[in-house]
C-alpha cells in the first residue's frame, strides 16, 4: 500500500511540475499575441486616436520601451523573489493593459497599456528559464526551452488568424475583452499550478536570495567589454528587426495595400511567418547537432531570409505560394536564435543568465527603432488622400519603398557575419569585411557572367 501512495505521489509531482512549467508557456504564449494585436487594429486604433502612421509606430513601440531594459533585471527579480507572485502580477498587469486598451480614446492611455503590457511580457521568457529550472530534471531544460520557443511563436500565428476575424465579426473593444479574460485565467492558472507545484515538489530551491547589485554592475561589466557579445548582439537584432516590424506591426496593413487582401487574408498570411520561426526554432536546435558552426548556419539563414523577403515583398505571388514564402521566410529567420549561443560561448557559467537577456535586449530595442522608423517613411511618402472615415490613405508604393528596411537589415546581417570568427570567438575589424564584401561581389558578378563589367 505505501508502494502504491509513494507512485501516486511520484506521478503527483511530475505532472504538477510539468503543469507549472507550461503555465509559463501560456503566459509567454499570451504575451506574444499582445505583442501583434495593433498590428491587426491599426485602422481602428489610429481612428480612435487621430494620429497617423509615424506616432502609431511610435506609440507602439512603448512596449519594447518598457520590455527592453527590463531584460537586464528580471533575471535577478525572479532570483530574489517568489517565481509564483512575480510572474502571477506579470500576468495581470498584461491583463489590465489591455483592458485598459477597451476604454481608448487618447494617446496617452494607449502608450500607459502599452509600457504596461511590456513591464509584465518582460518576464515571461525568462520566467520559463526558471520554471524548468526548478522544477524540472536538467536533462529536460533544452527540451523546455525549444517548446516554450516553439509555444511562443504558434501563439503569435494563432493570434494573427484568429484576432483579424474576431475584430471584423465583433470589433476591437469585444477582442481586447476577451484577451483581457484571456489574461486574467493565465493568471490564475500560473498562480495554481506553481502553488501545487511547490507543495509537491521536495527538493526544489524556493528561497530567495540577495541581490548585491553593485556585483551585478561588474558582472555586467565583465559582459559588455566582450567584442563578441557586442557583434551577437548586433547580428540578433538585425535579424529581429524584420519580425517586430513586419511580423507583428505592418505586415498585415501591407498586404491589405499592396495586394488588396482584406483584414482576415492578410493576417492569416502574416501568421505563417510566425508558424515558419516555431518550425525553424526547433529545426535549428537539431542542425547545430550536425553543424557546430553557428555563424555558418546564421549566414546562411540571414541570406534565405533576405531571398524570400524580396520575394514575398516585390513579386506578387499567388495567395498559396505567398504563404509558403513566409513560412520559408520564418524559418530562416529562427536562426537568430543561435546569438544567444553566441553569447553563452565567451563567458561563464554564472554570467550566462545575464547575457541572454543583455541580447535579448539588443534584439528588443531594435523593434523601438524600425518601426518608428517605417511609420516616419510611410508618413514622408503620403501624398494627401484620405479614406471615407477621413484617416490618411498611403499609396501601395509607399508601402513598398518603406519594406526596404526589411532586405537592407537583412543584407546587413549576411555581411557582418563575414566579421565574425567561430573559431577562435572573434569580432576582426572593418577591414576584413571589405575584404569579404570584394570576394561576394566578384563571386556574384561571375555567377551572373558580368565580370567584365
Amino acid at each position: 500500500m505505501n508502494d502504491i501512495k509513494n507512485k501516486l505521489s511520484l506521478e503527483r509531482v511530475k505532472i504538477a511540475s510539468i503543469l507549472s512549467v507550461f503555465s509559463g508557456f501560456c503566459f509567454f504564449a499570451y504575451e506574444y499575441i499582445l505583442r501583434i494585436v495593433p498590428s491587426v487594429m491599426v485602422p481602428q486604433f489610429t481612428a480612435d486616436m487621430h494620429i497617423n502612421a509615424t506616432k502609431f509606430g511610435i506609440l507602439s513601440a512603448y512596449y519594447y520601451l518598457a520590455y527592453s531594459p527590463l531584460q537586464l533585471v528580471v533575471g535577478i527579480i525572479l532570483d530574489k523573489y517568489d517565481v509564483k507572485r512575480i510572474l502571477t502580477i506579470a500576468s495581470l498587469l498584461c491583463a489590465t493593459g489591455t483592458l485598459l486598451m477597451t476604454l481608448i480614446h487618447s494617446q496617452l492611455l494607449f502608450a500607459i497599456c502599452r509600457f504596461m503590457q511590456g513591464v509584465g511580457s518582460a518576464f515571461a521568457w525568462v520566467g520559463i528559464l526558471k520554471l524548468a529550472a526548478i522544477f524540472l530534471p536538467k536533462k529536460f531544460y533544452s527540451l523546455a526551452i525549444s517548446l516554450g520557443s516553439t509555444f511562443g511563436f504558434m501563439g503569435a500565428a494563432f493570434g494573427q488568424m484568429t484576432i483579424g476575424t474576431s475584430v471584423n465579426n465583433y470589433g476591437g473593444s469585444f477582442t481586447l475583452l476577451l484577451l483581457t479574460i484571456a489574461g486574467f485565467l493565465i493568471s490564475y492558472f500560473i498562480f495554481n499550478e506553481i502553488s501545487r507545484a511547490q507543495q509537491t515538489t521536495d527538493n526544489a530551491d524556493f528561497s530567495t536570495h540577495k541581490v548585491n547589485f553593485y556585483g551585478w554592475y561588474k558582472r555586467a561589466l565583465i559582459i559588455f567589454k566582450k567584442p563578441y557579445f557586442w557583434a551577437a548582439g548586433v547580428i540578433g537584432a538585425l535579424m529581429f528587426a524584420p519580425i517586430t516590424v513586419f511580423g507583428e506591426l505592418w505586415g498585415v496593413s501591407y498586404f491589405s495595400n499592396v495586394y488588396s487582401y482584406p483584414n482576415i487574408k492578410a493576417s492569416f498570411i502574416v501568421s505563417m511567418i510566425f508558424v515558419g520561426i516555431a518550425l525553424g526554432s526547433v529545426s535549428v536546435g537539431i542542425l547545430t547537432l550536425v553543424i557546430s558552426d553557428k555563424i555558418k548556419i546564421i549566414r546562411y539563414g540571414s541570406f534565405g531570409a533576405l531571398i524570400s523577403s524580396i520575394f514575398i515583398l516585390y513579386v506578387k505571388l499567388p495567395f498559396e505560394i505567398l504563404c509558403f514564402s513566409c513560412i520559408l521566410f520564418g524559418i530562416f529567420c529562427s536562426t537568430e536564435g543561435l546569438v544567444f549561443a553566441m553569447g553563452r560561448d565567451v563567458v561563464s557559467k554564472n554570467l550566462a543568465g545575464m547575457t541572454g537577456a543583455a541580447i535579448n535586449l539588443c534584439c528588443m530595442a531594435a523593434g523601438v527603432g524600425f518601426q518608428r522608423l517605417f511609420g516616419t517613411l510611410l508618413d514622408v511618402f503620403w501624398q494627401g488622400q484620405r479614406n471615407a472615415n477621413g484617416l490618411k490613405a498611403y499609396p501601395s508604393y509607399a508601402y513598398e519603398i518603406s519594406v526596404l528596411v526589411i532586405p537592407i537589415v537583412l543584407f546587413s546581417a549576411f555581411l557582418f557575419t563575414y566579421c565574425i570568427s567561430e573559431e577562435n570567438k572573434r569580432f576582426h575589424n572593418i577591414s576584413v569585411l571589405k575584404n569579404n564584401s570584394r570576394k561576394i561581389y566578384i563571386k556574384l558578378c561571375t555567377v551572373l557572367e558580368l565580370k567584365r563589367w
